[in-house]
């Protein structure tokens, strides 16, 4: 614990103190040659209003003038010091990040849920009904769902909840149309791959994307994995598998969700330093 150190008045105190007496001074002159017009003089208004209208604004002018003179250069020396400490703790953020491996912010393929396919099948031809990964979101509490492939736990594809919600809403109000413009089934009937098939234009780029920048191997760190997800507005997860290819076991899994709570840590141990 530290010792208080003594008081010790600095140039700038002793400077602003000295105003602040001037000021009492004169504003009590001021007062004290009011009271005097005003027992001597007729038109005692019109006086008081000269006296203030002439000293005021040079006294004003003055005391603003030396406060301004000798105290904006301390403002902008704090205001510069609170830019450097900001810009210190993005900075020590990032090196940190650095500094940490994927595998330890991921959660591993044994503990996060997801729904196998077998191999043979692909997900553009999958007959799993869309309302049955919203009800398996629903029971993993989560807003995104993965599917993995049957055995070799190999990634498939990435559901998330927003984008099933937003096919199922368009295909109701005919803004998306199936594969023939056919318009027999009901809603809750709706597949995987009558989503793939209509003219859904999100799907078909989320696919696209999750072919290859998604992917991080074992060695890489979690600042890897945060500018990845930077660049990607699409897809904001990434799984890590043993060299980063898309043909491996899914060895764990990332979301945004990771890294921001990892780099909320890192700023609160740099401010409490």
């Amino acid at each position: 614990m530290e010792k208080n150190k003594p008081f010790k008045l600095t140039f700038r105190d002793v400077i602003g103190l000295l105003m602040l007496l001037f000021s009492a001074v004169i504003l009590g002159i001021l007062i004290v040659n009011t009271f005097n017009i005003i027992s001597s003089t007729k038109d005692q208004f019109s006086s008081i209003k000269e006296v203030f209208g002439i000293l005021l604004p040079v006294i004003g002018t003055w005391v603003g003038t030396i406060m301004a003179y000798y105290f904006s250069k301390e403002n902008f020396e704090a205001a510069s010091q609170n830019v450097s400490d900001l810009v210190k703790h993005v900075t020590s953020t990032e090196e940190k990040l650095r500094e940490v491996k994927v595998t330890d912010v991921m959660t591993s393929s044994e503990n996060f849920p997801y729904k196998t396919i077998d191999k043979s099948n692909k997900i553009e031809e999958s007959d799993i009904k869309i309302l049955e990964l919203i009800f398996l979101m629903d029971n993993a509490n989560s807003e995104r769902y993965p599917i993995l492939e049957k055995d070799t736990l190999k990634f498939v594809f990435l559901f998330y909840r927003s984008t099933l919600e937003r096919f199922m809403i368009g295909y109701q109000h005919s803004t998306i149309e199936l594969k023939n413009k056919v318009r027999s089934i009901k809603p809750d009937d709706l597949t995987i791959k009558n989503m793939f098939e209509s003219n859904y234009q999100l799907i078909k780029d989320v696919n696209e994307l999750t072919k290859k920048k998604i992917f991080l191997s074992i060695n890489a760190t979690s600042e890897e994995a945060r500018q990845m997800m930077q660049d990607n507005t699409l897809c904001q997860d990434i799984f890590v598998t043993k060299t980063g290819n898309r043909n491996e076991k899914v060895e764990g899994w990332i979301t945004d969700k990771n890294i921001i709570e990892k780099s909320e840590l890192f700023r609160k141990a740099v401010t409490r330093s």
